[in-house]
Parts: C-alpha cells; structure tokens; sequence
C-alpha cells in the first residue's frame, strides 16, 4: 500500500465510535505519529451554530494538515465523506502523502448508548452508517464486535506495510 514514506491517516465516524481511543493507542505505538484531533478545533468554535461550526472547525483541519511537515500525520475527525474528505485527498495529492481512509462505526443503538453515557444524550447529529461499509478505498471496523486493541493492532500493521 504504501508508495511514499509520508503519510495521512485519516479516521474517521461517528461521535462515541472509538476514534479518539484508537488514534491514543496508536500513538503510543507509534511515537512518529503526529496526531491532530478534530474536536480540538470543535471546541474553540462553541459559540456559532452547528452549520458555521462545521464549516469553521474543517477549515481549521485542513489548514492545520496543509501546514504540518511531519512524515507520518493522524488525524482524527468525524465525516467520513463529501467535501472534506476530498478536500483531504486533495492535499495528500499536492504533498506527495499516502491517504489512508479508516472508518470506525457501530450500531447507531450502540452509538446512542455510548453518547448517553459519555455526554448524557443521545445526539449523534447526522450519520449514515450504512454508507461507511460501502465506501471504497476505505478500511472499516465495526468497534462493536472488536476490541479497541485488536484495532489498533490492526491499524498499525495497515501504515506500516
């Protein structure tokens, strides 16, 4: 898979899927990862509402990836395709970086389950869970049926091949 040594990971899904405890784990194994999480940005734009939200926190990202010079970037946010996604892709594309698309999903009762606990409602905002599993060119893994480890095992052997 791997054609340059310089490298996006992106993973991606719905709130409450695991992405933030995978992209952890994966660092830790992985200390050339320089990771950026999406929410970072989230949080500073908490005012506006969700449309000018959205729109603020994937220019923020993308600025942040245009900018980053690391070998090996991880990032982690939420939609899993559209504009952003390509926009992404497009990047990689002008800086010479692999793409690597994992999608972390479950069940949206799991989901729900997961975000009442966590946040204490139940609003995943808009996901199509369907669509995840037929992507292309993505790798998807269901957390409900794994472990977070079996994963991040996984993930890891996926960026170094």
């Amino acid at each position: 898979m791997k054609a340059t040594n310089k490298q996006l990971i992106y993973v991606s899904g719905p709130p409450c899927a695991g992405k933030s405890s995978i992209c952890r784990e994966m660092v830790k194994m992985n200390h050339s990862l320089k990771y950026t999480l999406g929410d970072e940005h989230w949080i500073l734009n908490e005012h506006d509402d969700f449309s000018t939200r959205v729109e603020k926190t994937n220019q923020a990202i993308l600025s942040s990836i245009k900018e980053n010079n690391k070998e090996k970037i991880i990032l982690e946010w939420v939609p899993s395709f559209g504009p952003f996604v390509e926009s992404l892709k497009g990047i990689c594309k002008t800086k010479e970086y692999d793409f690597i698309h994992i999608i972390i999903y479950a069940p949206k009762k799991i989901l729900e389950q997961r975000k009442l606990e966590r946040d204490g409602d139940m609003d995943l905002g808009p996901i199509d869970i369907d669509k995840y599993r037929d992507l292309m060119d993505v790798i998807a893994f269901d957390s409900s049926n794994q472990t977070i480890e079996s994963i991040v095992h996984q993930c890891v052997k996926i960026i170094d091949e």
